[in-house]
């Protein structure tokens, strides 16, 4: 308070002293003048006098607004040091949490810094108003059963096909995207399909160049066969060629997942804070409980990193050792953990309570260090961080430590539907899919397990 009432009062002081000054000037002028008309007593003598005048008003002036520049010269000189100061203390924050400075993921427009806190809602607003109208009533009908993000991505895929169709059908060419009827479903056929996915082999839109593998090819062919499928089963259309199109064959790959002594030191290192840098040592305290409750948790449930990040505390139930959880589609179930999980959630959920989040993220189990509920983005760049002293070889990521978990589950009971219900896989051919090379294994060991005859002792 008396620092405010101090720097009032020199300012004040300083505006009254250079007001003053002026009139000083400006009436030593006037004495000046009278004295010198009545010495010269004539009219050369009188315009001088006006002359010497003027002068006097204009170095008053100038002294004026010089004082007033050189002031305004210091506070703004003391606004950048201050703002200099906020932004390295931000860069260091997000070097602490995401292990670089890249300044333009950070806004500086607001106390906190985000990674891409992408509002589904809105960009969902903006791809379809980019599509034909029609499109509207496939995302409706489509929003009970399926999450946003999933919504988001159809969009996407929608867009590059219409794109396509446009620039590739001499007479839609004529008509712009938003304004095609859906009508113009029924007028492609299955070979348009087919050289749509040959098309998005390798494409250049706005000079960038863009790529699909079989993966890319497959989730764009099943968005366009979801897209078809709504309006023939609602009788809106009499095709769907892109029922008739085969997805494309997927080489399989190795399931990439952390060995048992990998999960070990990854977590010690988060509790202790090896091999990081200085700046992220200087945040490591005030993230560590948190992020050993976070990685425990993945690592010890599957749990999907979109489903993580979801959790508010009231899904947490320490009376059964459970998480209420929402999978992909919209449901919600029950998934349990043991001890281990327990005690880490237990100590960082201490240290949540003492926290106060922003507005609209009371709710939030994991928050971020500008008390916001924690982002898949986020989350992604801690394991990130982390993982990349622990192992070079293996690119970890969040759905990595969930196969960590599943194989260690199958590993441990050779229940394959017990490791499809727990991750939560609609479909069990999808869990034997990844974990074929496992199953082999147990087959190899069974056939040596069982002895028909006694081998002769000598």
């Amino acid at each position: 308070m008396f620092k405010v009432f101090s720097k009032g009062f020199n300012e004040l002081f300083g505006g009254f002293v250079v007001i003053f000054g002026a009139i000083g000037l400006f009436i030593g002028s006037i004495c000046l003048v009278v004295k010198i008309v009545k010495f010269l007593e004539s009219i050369i003598g009188t315009i001088w006098a006006i002359v010497l005048m003027l002068i006097f008003m204009a170095i008053a002036i100038c002294i004026s607004n010089g004082l007033y520049r050189i002031k305004m010269y210091q506070k703004a000189k003391k606004s950048y040091e201050l703002n200099k100061q906020k932004r390295e203390e931000i860069l260091d924050m997000f070097e602490a949490e995401v292990g670089h400075r890249d300044i333009h993921t950070i806004n500086f427009n607001t106390t906190h810094y985000k990674y891409c806190y992408d509002d589904y809602t809105l960009k969902m607003r903006e791809v379809v108003a980019t599509l034909p109208s029609f499109c509207k009533q496939f995302f409706r009908g489509i929003q009970e059963y399926t999450s946003s993000r999933t919504r988001l991505a159809y969009a996407y895929d929608l867009r590059v096909f219409f794109e396509f169709i446009h620039n590739h059908n001499s007479v839609l060419a004529k008509m712009e995207i938003t304004d095609f009827p859906l009508s113009v479903l029924d007028q492609i056929g299955r070979e348009d399909i087919e050289e749509y996915l040959d098309y998005i082999t390798y494409y250049i839109k706005d000079g960038k160049e863009y790529t699909n593998n079989e993966r890319g090819k497959k989730r764009k062919l099943s968005a366009l066969k979801s897209f078809y499928n709504y309006y023939f089963c609602a009788e809106l259309i009499s095709t769907n060629p892109a029922a008739l199109v085969p997805l494309p064959k997927l080489h399989e790959k190795e399931i990439i997942r952390l060995d048992a002594d990998e999960v070990a030191i990854l977590l010690d290192q988060v509790e202790e804070g090896e091999n990081l840098t200085k700046n992220q040592l200087k945040y490591h305290n005030k993230t560590k409980v948190r992020d050993v409750a976070l990685l425990t948790l993945l690592l010890g449930t599957g749990i999907r990193v979109s489903e993580c990040v979801g959790l508010d505390i009231k899904d947490v139930d320490f009376k059964n050792n459970g998480i209420k959880i929402r999978r992909k589609g919209g449901y919600e179930t029950v998934v349990y953990f043991g001890d281990e999980v327990a005690d880490a959630l237990h100590d960082y959920l201490e240290k949540r309570y003492h926290i106060v989040p922003l507005e609209g993220h009371e709710d939030a189990l994991f928050l971020s260090m500008q008390n916001r509920r924690i982002t898949v983005r986020a989350v992604e760049n801690l394991v990130k961080k982390y993982a990349s002293n622990v192992t070079g070889l293996k690119k970890i990521t969040p759905h990595k430590l969930r196969s960590t978990y599943g194989t260690a589950l199958y590993q441990e009971t050779g229940d394959i539907y017990l490791v499809a219900d727990v991750l939560g896989h609609k479909d069990v051919n999808t869990t034997r899919k990844h974990y074929a090379a496992l199953e082999d294994s147990r087959r190899r060991m069974a056939a040596k397990a069982v002895q028909l005859r006694e081998k002769p002792t000598n």
